[in-house]
């Protein structure tokens, strides 16, 4: 009888699990929506594109989850179509109601996460766009001299902001406007004030040219993703430094690029600035009349007139006399002896008279 041979089992292969993607954090959207409350049409602009990028993240993981609702291709497909509209235009609120349109179909799409609805923050947008209109040019105001000087210095390569942002840099999508929060503006002012132009251009200059140095990313699935090109980072950085170059010798540049002042230091909350002692002020030499007064100043003048004795008309005591106001000069002396008792001023509106005490009047001398 023949002998049966085993045959070996065929070994199960379980099938691997699709990675888990996380579920994406509607914080981070709502964070995204704050840029939205303001009167800057590139900071809404930026809000937005980055906001998209959030739903692209958010995508994968409510087709994971089976959320999706039943017309989802169809929005979808209306939001793809917005999104590229609005990537392709250049007008300013063509973009920006492309954007807003495509990210009304990605929140019915991903109603499951209950993100922050886009029409909220607009509504918000509208209840204050007077005091965001007078805050933002309050700002423009009082910081916008520096980066129009960064702007000129880089031949208007980049185009520089200030908004009432949350985040104290941010570029827009397309990497040409570098917008900047009150924090920071007022931080970049500051430094101009106490360095001179010359440190701020060289401070900015290297993040300028690594952000110039950007490209589109080719690979397809990382969609508005950036890649550095080492390439033509020296080039980009020689260029900036002769647009820089050109603008030190033109009349828009300050007539001091550096300056010699010591920065102030930084203090603790509660902390006191500390003082060098100061000497004595040295006081102006030659003789002083009633040991109080420079000889031939204006109250040495009334002095003089007054130390008579005699009842003087105001007009003719202040005749000549070189003083913005030398009314006031009689009623310091006024004051004067109403405090230390060494004399006397019978002033009224249109007379004066200075009286000295019985001890003193025999003494009373033109010095």
């Amino acid at each position: 009888m023949p002998r049966k041979t085993r045959i070996p089992r065929t070994p199960r292969v379980k099938a691997q699990k699709s990675p888990k993607i996380p579920r994406p954090k509607t914080k981070d959207l709502r964070m995204l929506y704050k840029g939205l409350v303001s009167v800057s049409d590139g900071q809404r602009i930026s809000s937005l594109a980055y906001s998209l990028l959030w739903y692209d993240s958010a995508l994968p993981y409510v087709i994971q989850k089976k959320l999706l609702p039943v017309d989802a291709r169809r929005l979808l497909d209306k939001a793809v179509l917005c999104r590229k509209q609005g990537q392709d235009n250049q007008n300013i609120y063509e973009k920006e109601n492309s954007f807003s349109m495509a990210l009304r179909r990605y929140e019915k799409v991903c109603a499951a996460l209950k993100p922050p609805l886009l029409d909220n923050s607009y509504k918000k947008l509208e209840l204050m766009k007077d005091t965001l209109l007078l805050k933002q040019q309050k700002l423009e105001e009082k910081y916008g001299v520096i980066f129009g000087l960064l702007q000129k210095s880089v031949g208007d390569r980049f185009k520089f902001e200030v908004a009432d942002a949350v985040k104290p840099i941010q570029w827009n999508p397309e990497l040409t406007t570098l917008s900047y929060n009150r924090d920071a503006a007022k931080a970049l002012t500051q430094q101009y004030r106490e360095q001179g132009f010359l440190p701020v251009f060289i401070e900015q200059l290297d993040y300028l040219v690594r952000h110039a140095c950007l490209e589109p990313d080719p690979d397809p699935q990382k969609k508005g993703g950036w890649v550095y090109d080492p390439a033509k980072h020296v080039d980009i950085l020689n260029d900036l430094l002769k647009e820089f170059v050109g603008f030190a010798k033109s009349a828009e540049a300050p007539k001091r690029l550096v300056r010699d002042g010591v920065s102030k230091p930084t203090l603790a909350p509660g902390q006191r600035p500390q003082f060098a002692p100061r000497g004595p002020r040295p006081g102006i030499r030659g003789p002083k009349v009633a040991g109080l007064y420079t000889q031939g100043s204006a109250a040495a003048v009334v002095y003089e007139r007054l130390a008579d004795g005699n009842v003087w008309s105001l007009t003719d005591l202040l005749a000549g006399v070189n003083f913005s106001h030398p009314i006031w000069l009689v009623k310091r002396m006024f004051r004067l002896g109403e405090k230390t008792g060494c004399w006397k001023v019978n002033l009224t509106k249109t007379t004066a008279q200075l009286a000295f005490p019985q001890a003193q009047a025999a003494a009373a001398v033109h010095p």
